[in-house]
């Protein structure tokens, strides 16, 4: 057999790319029961490299081959013409071996592939591609470029080869073909190091790009962009635009709310903002399920678009607002009274799923007479006091209008304001907690439940959730709200028969300098192991060093941590590997795509896949449907949670449906 030196020896003088094996693997594929095999060293010189079945000395040279075999060998060489040097030499015992099958065996395994063909490359180039030589003749063409569509040749003509193609170009009228010329030209004289210029043909767009190829001439290439520049479009638009409802976002009004106070500083007329927020949406959001929320944001963008004049604008700014920017307006009392024309038209009920849904709109105006250089503080600072003023209309009851006011600055949600009722509710337990069902789609049963808080602030209004979390985590308030929150979850979870309770922990509460024994030591006092609690945190771009050490001591305990609403938004992926979570829920933004075809169903099989590698559980946030239910669990997530499984509902509530068993949901 070979020995390793003597292998590593073979191998170094290369085997052929149509033998896939290494040396020891020829050796044992050639037939007969003895071998050798002498390969050439760097001065050409045969060296015995390789043998099997005989015994024989390392100097053993191709002429004593014939006393070494037990009878006469065969010997073969590759190339078999002796004018040419040997690649290799062959002798085999000719028991069992063939003359003709150890040639071709040692011409495959030694024959180095052929040379590569360059016009093969033109051809395999998917784009109507051409060579020119240095006085810019069409040398040869591909198939592309013979096949140019009609409409493409009315633009920028293609030409057979042996034809001047600037030449040919010139000969057209074409604004793009003599711009393509001229392209040419400059880069076969050497005045450009290459040329690029885009150009329409009939409903497809092209780019045509001229490189300079090393020994003179160019490869010119005309490159079918129009799949990227409908991509750059969307992007665009989406940029500028609600993907929901399809109107402009707060970036556009922006600009257009610039451009409208210079033109009422020179017109000497007034512009009006109005802000408007739909009354009861949050609830028609909880009880019918976010896809008919949908349906109502998307009916609300139609109405009043259609309210407006074809000159004012209509923009959302997120969530249920949405901001209506009217020209030319005489008095604040006009803006009032289309106001209440633009609430009449769209007060009246839409009906979705054969049910008549009722809600109102409370809107809010504030008038400026213009200026000649609006800056951002300006218009910022309109939006801000017509937002102050709707949630001052807001204060008197729903389906109300306010004209802006001064002290309506004061009256918006003042976080001073809030932040001790904040204190004192938390202290007395009086921000109610609600809870919604976790269910394992592999079985249906709930396994957990995640707890939701609810405040009705009577000084001020109905707050969401939304709206004074970010308050009291601004004042520090969200300290106090998160024990208080604990402290319900840990005596509704010792009510249950095994359920994990997760409660929503934000970077504030996680900073603090005992949250982690505090944490502990309400687990302790309660009488629950750790593993019944989990912790769920939106991945900050910014995570302090302290919130990750408690979130990683609290890990190490045993209690499950879950990132929140994994792909709404930007995250830095360096930071995951140090937030020790055990699993990941996907944002119901991303689940809506579970049952639809597509680039971004394909990013949502590729994020469960990434959550699977990393080996963490992966949850299905917003699932609304069986379909949805049973897609999430198709592409491997192993929970789910949303409206069809279950609303927030009462803790004694969710503890009467767990009570009735595991199957009391409808999966």
């Amino acid at each position: 057999m070979v020995t390793s030196g003597e292998a590593q020896h073979a191998d170094s003088h290369g085997v052929g790319s149509a033998w896939t094996g290494g040396l020891e693997d020829l050796l044992s594929a050639v037939p007969g029961q003895q071998v050798l095999l002498w390969l050439p060293d760097a001065d050409g010189t045969l060296q015995l490299s390789g043998s099997r079945g005989i015994e024989h000395s390392a100097q053993a040279t191709p002429d004593a081959a014939a006393g070494l075999f037990d009878t006469p060998p065969l010997l073969v060489r590759t190339p078999p013409n002796p004018d040419q040097p040997a690649r290799a030499l062959l002798a085999v015992n000719p028991t069992g071996a063939d003359q003709s099958t150890l040639q071709r065996l040692l011409d495959e395994a030694f024959t180095p592939p052929p040379p590569l063909d360059t016009w093969d490359v033109l051809e395999a180039i998917g784009d109507q591609a051409a060579v020119l030589d240095a006085d810019g003749v069409v040398i040869r063409a591909n198939c592309a470029w013979r096949q140019t569509p009609e409409a493409a040749q009315s633009a920028v003509p293609r030409c057979e080869p042996g034809v001047d193609y600037p030449a040919h170009l010139r000969l057209t009228s074409s604004r793009p073909a003599r711009i393509a010329a001229d392209g040419i030209l400059s880069v076969l004289r050497g005045a450009l190091p290459a040329f690029q210029s885009d150009y329409d043909a009939g409903e497809r767009a092209y780019s045509l790009q001229v490189e300079p190829l090393p020994h003179g001439g160019a490869l010119v290439r005309h490159v079918d962009i129009s799949f990227r520049q409908h991509l750059q479009r969307q992007l665009a638009h989406r940029a500028t635009h609600d993907a929901l409802t399809g109107l402009p976002n707060r970036m556009v009004m922006a600009d257009r709310l610039g451009q409208a106070l210079i033109r009422a500083a020179r017109t000497g007329s007034t512009v009006a903002v109005l802000f408007c927020d739909v009354d009861r949406f949050k609830q028609i959001n909880d009880t019918q399920g976010h896809s008919v929320g949908d349906q109502v944001l998307v009916a609300m963008a139609r109405r009043l678009q259609k309210s407006v004049r074809q000159a004012d604008l209509v923009a959302r700014f997120g969530g249920d607002e949405f901001v209506v920017l009217l020209e030319d307006i005489d008095t604040p009392a006009t803006a009032q009274a289309m106001a209440k024309s633009l609430q009449a038209t769209t007060t009246s009920p839409i009906v979705v799923d054969g049910r008549p849904l009722h809600f109102g709109v409370s809107c809010g105006i504030a008038v400026h007479a213009g200026t000649s250089n609006p800056d951002l503080a300006t218009i910022d600072g309109l939006l801000s006091d017509a937002d102050s003023a709707m949630y001052a209309a807001k204060q008197t009851g729903r389906g109300r209008i306010a004209l802006f006011e001064p002290a309506h600055r004061y009256v918006r949600r003042d976080p001073e304001l809030i932040a001790p009722a904040l204190r004192t509710a938390a202290d007395n337990d009086e921000i109610r907690m609600m809870v919604q069902p976790i269910v394992a789609l592999g079985t249906g049963q709930v396994s957990g439940f995640e707890t939701f808080v609810r405040w009705d602030l009577p000084e001020v209004g109905l707050l969401s959730p939304a709206d004074f979390l970010q308050t009291a985590e601004e004042t520090g308030a969200i300290v106090e709200i998160g024990a208080s929150i604990l402290r319900q979850s840990l005596a509704f979870a010792t009510r249950l028969p095994g359920q994990v309770v997760s409660i929503n922990v934000s970077w504030v509460e996680l900073a603090q300098p005992a949250y982690a024994d505090s944490v502990l030591d309400a687990l302790r006092a309660a009488g629950l192991p750790p593993e019944r609690l989990a912790l769920e945190v939106n991945v900050p771009a910014l995570a302090e060093p302290q919130a990750l050490t408690h979130l990683d001591q609290l890990r190490t305990a045993g209690l499950g941590v879950t990132l929140d609403a994994f792909g709404r938004q930007p995250v830095e992926l360096s930071i995951l590997p140090h937030l020790s979570a055990t699993a990941v829920k996907i944002d119901r933004t991303l689940t809506a795509f579970a049952t639809q075809p597509g680039s971004m169903a394909r990013m949502l099989r590729g994020l469960v896949g990434l959550v699977a590698h990393l080996g963490l559980t992966g949850i299905a946030e917003g699932i609304e449907s069986r379909e949805q239910a049973e897609a999430a669990a198709e592409l491997g997530l192993a929970q789910g949670q949303g409206f069809y499984f279950g609303k927030p509902v009462e803790p004694e509530e969710a503890l009467v449906t767990v009570s009735d068993g595991p199957s009391a949901v409808p999966w």
